[in-house]
């Protein structure tokens, strides 16, 4: 799809990507701190909680902007996306569930002091869901969010994740 990024439409397009790009970056270097051997020490402990619970509230919060301000706003726009936004804040539950499930994991391995084979297995299937989540996103329904919505639209979006 060829999307021509200028003024408010770059913006917002810079802006959800980024946010994407900055929740993949934490996902990946917990990834590989949970790859990176069985030592379950003090400091990689403390890594990997530190880690986990910022990643799950960045994301939450993440979510909740694209529900509360966006999708609202693209459904208005065109009701023709109702279901493939509510297919989005599906895969939202899904991801949701996934990382809570990593950090309880997460915690349980600390008292233990060592990780588990069902941090690693939580690990991959949140890095999968996540992945192929915000690759939609990117691709499909954020160009679309720019070409259906308004400039005023597009500012009151930017304004409201306080990112403008």
């Amino acid at each position: 799809m060829n999307v021509v990024e200028r003024g408010e439409c770059a913006t917002l397009l810079r802006y959800f990507r980024g946010e994407h790009d900055h929740l993949l970056q934490q996902l990946e270097t917990l990834k590989k701190l949970l790859y990176s051997g069985s030592n379950w020490d003090a400091e990689k402990e403390e890594q990997i909680v530190a880690l986990t619970a910022d990643l799950v509230q960045n994301m939450l919060h993440h979510f909740t902007e694209e529900e509360e301000i966006l999708f609202p706003l693209i459904t208005q726009a065109n009701l023709t996306l109702v279901h493939p936004v509510s297919a989005m804040k599906k895969e939202h539950e899904r991801i949701r569930a996934t990382l809570l499930q990593l950090q309880s994991e997460t915690e349980c391995c600390q008292k233990t002091k060592q990780s588990s084979h069902r941090l690693i297995t939580l690990m991959r299937e949140a890095w999968q869901l996540v992945l192929d989540h915000l690759s939609k996103e990117n691709l499909m329904l954020i160009p679309m969010a720019n070409q259906l919505l308004h400039e005023n639209e597009r500012e009151a979006v930017l304004k409201k994740v306080g990112r403008k």
